[in-house]
């Protein structure tokens, strides 16, 4: 299910929220966009947002406008993984993780080096994040908990599964049932824009079942039928979003709690950072999620 997200903007900056998220008490959000730090862009060249403590001192008006400022933010060396980490704020500032999966009890130090492609949190007054510049941010929530998550999925992220094992893990971990789950899939690269090689086809073609659902033959620009093109036959467009809708699901969301804002983040390059559009000139957009404190106490 398509919906509409909603433009907000303090000052000269500006970021995206899900009203369906909105809607929920104690839960803030939001999707990053190529203004959504101070107003300003990144310039040719630069390195701006790509590492995870640089992108957050950039970020300080956005927390602010949210109503999270001073909050530590947990934010991953995004490495295309199935890592999850669950997070806890031990001494008011000094964040924890617990690997998911892990035999091991003890908690560990967390840090913005830390590898990994998912956070998440029932603990009020953190700040989970990931970047992105078309990979597929996803938003979940555990309404009566409660708890949230925030993945961050490219191709490779969405081969090993990334999306379904976070939900199944805040689903088991929060004793939910993932019928109730809520997920929102931010702006990303839709199939219109997304060309990729046989060999990314090959490798989902030996992971799901169901493939074919996700992939069609590429097209020449402004023709409706798979190219004649030689250079192209070999070539698909590959649709994230569905594949990430479809594990969603197989994790057990139910399809009316899983939204997508429809954007493509190569098209409306005047809105978003596109990798496939920039290439190296390009920034990423800081997409959150954090739960806010019951009273007006520390957090």
């Amino acid at each position: 299910m398509a919906e509409t997200l909603e433009l907000h903007q303090a000052g000269s900056f500006s970021w995206f929220e899900s009203p369906h998220l909105s809607r929920i008490p104690r839960v803030i959000h939001a999707f990053g966009s190529r203004r959504s730090v101070s107003g300003k862009e990144p310039p040719a060249g630069s390195s701006f947002s790509n590492t995870g403590q640089d992108s957050i001192e950039k970020h300080r008006e956005l927390f602010r406008a949210l109503g999270a400022e001073g909050w530590p933010v947990a934010s991953l060396r995004q490495v295309h993984s199935d890592a999850i980490f669950h997070i806890a704020n031990s001494a008011k500032s000094h964040l924890t993780a617990h690997p998911a999966g892990s035999a091991n009890q003890d908690w560990i130090d967390f840090d913005h080096r830390t590898a990994g492609d998912a956070l998440a949190t029932a603990e009020p007054g953190i700040l989970l994040s990931v970047r992105t510049a078309d990979c597929v941010p996803i938003l979940l929530l555990v309404p009566q908990r409660p708890a949230v998550a925030a993945v961050h999925a490219g191709w490779r992220g969405a081969l090993v599964r990334i999306v379904e094992k976070t939900a199944g893990q805040l689903a088991a971990r929060h004793r939910t049932t993932p019928g109730k789950m809520i997920a929102i899939l931010g702006p990303c690269i839709q199939a219109c824009c997304y060309e990729v090689g046989e060999e990314v086809f090959d490798q989902f073609n030996l992971e799901f079942s169901q493939a074919e659902d996700f992939f069609t033959r590429a097209q020449e620009p402004g023709n409706a039928q798979p190219s004649s093109n030689p250079a192209k036959q070999d070539k698909w467009r590959l649709d994230l979003t569905r594949v990430v809708q479809r594990q969603l699901q197989d994790a057990g969301l139910a399809a009316e709690n899983i939204t997508q804002s429809g954007y493509c983040t190569r098209c409306r390059g005047d809105l978003f950072f596109s990798y496939r559009g920039e290439q190296k000139r390009s920034g990423r957009m800081m997409t959150v999620i954090g739960i806010q404190p019951e009273t007006g106490g520390e957090t």
